[in-house]
């Protein structure tokens, strides 16, 4: 059973530790900052990788419910960056009988595919397959290139395009004047795009909406569009949060934080950035000046000290991070004190993973320790689950549809980007070889400095999973970012 230990001062409902069956969770040192932070309109929390971000996220949502819930009809609701995350704090929630019956957890793109069903829009919409999207881009391509031979910008790969239509629906741009005026910030390659380029990818681009229109399909950029269009047109709309935290915001486009600016109520306009642009994993960018809130001045809290990795394992994640082209937007790290071994980068043989991650894992005790093996690829999980179930382990693959908790001990498997937000005592970074990481269907071009980087900041996140130990695997040509960790804060074998 959950237990709520509570501070007695004039505001008795504040947390300070609460415990399940299987874990202990506090706050700590500077984390006791976000119990004072207003109830009302909007806040930020910075905080860098071992912080405690998601910790921060659970108590910032129980304190809400529990100092308002006299005040307002207290209904919170955690937005989470994906799946496994979200698995992770309802485990959290789950034995806890005072308030979190309140608590909403949930991803973006989950809660708005129900906000769009309970409204009847799939009886005659479905959302587009990748097959389906290559295909309207084939078919607009093939039409433009006889046209216009020789144009660069018509022989990028079609995740080049994908990512620009991204864009452009993150960014809310709906005219071709827009576009051609808009800065493509977070897109990096703005001094590869003229205005001539802009006018064939709108071409393009208006040829891939009418197709999906016609096709009565939607890619994942228009949930956020269609919910944005149905609030302004629905005068009866009313929000159905008081209080919203939204984790990891930084993964998030424009356009899907400000539908969520609409869903809480204007009264409180209670809404709890938390955000770390050192783990941003995907390709979007602006401010949150950009979307009309104000974190400015003592409405920010910056989150500095790393608590979960040990010395060793952030100076190693920290020396790769130094190589990412935005690092002074980056919040300052403080190392933790904790010592313990260095990471290790491992080269194996082709076909000696399996046995070397036997070898591992049968040391550690799974009675009072986690650990998981990562992977880029769906794939690559897949394959290394199955070959660990016939060495006789019991993994549970975050990343599958049917996994429900996430829990303190065991053995886990998951894929690169769903690892973002959880922690583990032992983690290992599988066929991390050049032509996996960086994720080869994400380059636009073979000198992708914005993919690179992105890839880069992938890593760096996954490395700061370890709670002890971490373990780099390379079967093939090692990546380029296992060159760009400083080699005296690693062994390599």
């Amino acid at each position: 059973m959950l237990r709520i230990l509570q501070s007695g001062t004039d505001s008795a409902q504040h947390l300070v530790r609460w415990n399940t069956e299987n874990m202990s969770i506090s706050l700590t040192g500077e984390q006791k900052r976000i119990l004072a932070l207003p109830l009302k309109n909007p806040i930020q929390i910075k905080g860098v990788a071992g912080s405690g971000k998601t910790t921060v996220a659970i108590f910032r949502a129980k304190h809400l419910v529990a100092s308002c819930e006299d005040l307002f009809d207290t209904r919170v609701c955690i937005f989470s960056f994906n799946k496994s995350l979200v698995k992770y704090v309802r485990s959290i929630l789950a034995t806890d009988a005072q308030g979190s019956t309140n608590i909403t957890v949930t991803n973006f793109h989950k809660w708005a595919y129900d906000f769009l069903k309970e409204r009847g829009f799939w009886s005659n919409h479905r959302v587009a397959s990748n097959h389906s999207i290559d295909s309207i881009l084939a078919l607009g391509l093939a039409k433009l290139r006889p046209r216009h031979q020789n144009r660069v910008i018509l022989s990028k790969s079609l995740e080049f395009y994908k990512e620009e239509f991204a864009w452009l629906k993150g960014r809310q741009i709906f005219s071709k004047q827009d576009y051609l005026d808009a800065k493509r910030t977070g897109r990096g390659t703005s001094d590869r795009v003229t205005a001539q380029d802009k006018e064939l990818l709108w071409y393009l681009y208006s040829h891939y909406c009418q197709s999906l229109q016609e096709k009565n399909e939607v890619d994942f950029d228009d949930f956020a569009l269609l919910i944005l269009a149905y609030i302004k047109n629905e005068p009866r709309f009313e929000p159905p949060f008081s209080h919203i935290v939204v984790d990891e915001a930084q993964d998030l486009t424009a356009a899907q934080l400000s539908c969520i600016t609409k869903l809480v109520n204007p009264e409180t306009n209670s809404l709890t950035i938390i955000a770390d642009t050192a783990q941003r994993i995907y390709k979007s960018g602006f401010t949150w000046s950009d979307l009309g809130i104000n974190v400015r001045g003592r409405r920010t809290v910056e989150l500095r000290h790393n608590y979960r990795n040990t010395r060793q394992i952030a100076e190693a994640a920290i020396s790769l991070l130094a190589h990412d082209p935005q690092k002074r937007d980056f919040s300052e790290h403080i190392f933790p004190k904790r010592q313990g071994p260095k990471p290790k980068i491992v080269h194996l043989p082709n076909g000696q993973q399996v046995s070397f991650l036997r070898k591992a894992l049968q040391a550690i005790d799974f009675s009072r320790n986690s650990a998981v093996v990562l992977h880029r690829s769906r794939g690559g999980v897949s394959q290394l689950t199955d070959a660990l179930r016939e060495a006789g382990f019991s993994p549970v693959n975050i990343s599958a549809q049917n996994a429900t908790r996430i829990l303190q001990t065991g053995l886990f498997t998951c894929t690169m980007p769903s690892v973002k937000g959880l922690e583990f005592d032992h983690v290992f970074l599988c066929d991390m070889n050049d032509n996996i990481v960086p994720y080869p269907p994400g380059f636009t071009d073979e000198n992708d400095e914005l993919h690179l980087s992105t890839e880069r900041r992938l890593v760096y996140t996954c490395m700061t999973r370890a709670r002890h130990t971490l373990y780099l695997i390379s079967t093939g040509p090692p990546s380029r970012y296992l060159e760009e960790i400083d080699p005296a804060t690693v062994e390599r074998s």
